[in-house]
């Protein structure tokens, strides 16, 4: 990474972040690309505006866990889980290094 974020041409290098994971609410959603954004803001010295988050929402009949299809778990899947959702927990709600969380589904608690 260059100084502050720019590139050798003195641009600033736009940071796109994905988002993998479950139905959330739009506020939540908003919430989540507001600290996502802030975080990129404080780490790497950029403005705001060089910021984009992408949202990819999986439905939980589209995906599975441990040999089980995440509608199928429990009553609950698919909603927002109490707590915070992050790296590690809240299944594919960020995309790691392998493009995957590490963690537990969607709704579960912990």
């Amino acid at each position: 990474m260059f100084p502050y974020g720019r590139n050798r041409q003195g641009s600033y290098v736009m940071p796109i972040v994905t988002v993998q994971q479950g139905p959330r609410s739009v506020e939540l959603k908003r919430e989540l690309v507001r600290q996502i954004t802030d975080a990129f803001v404080d780490a790497y010295r950029i403005p705001a505006e060089t910021v984009q988050v992408w949202i990819q929402e999986v439905p939980t009949d589209s995906w599975g866990a441990a040999g089980t299809l995440t509608a199928d778990k429990s009553p609950r899947a698919g909603r927002p889980s109490r707590g915070r959702a992050g790296p590690r927990g809240g299944g594919p709600d960020c995309t790691g290094g392998e493009g995957r969380s590490q963690g537990s589904t969607p709704g579960s608690r912990r």
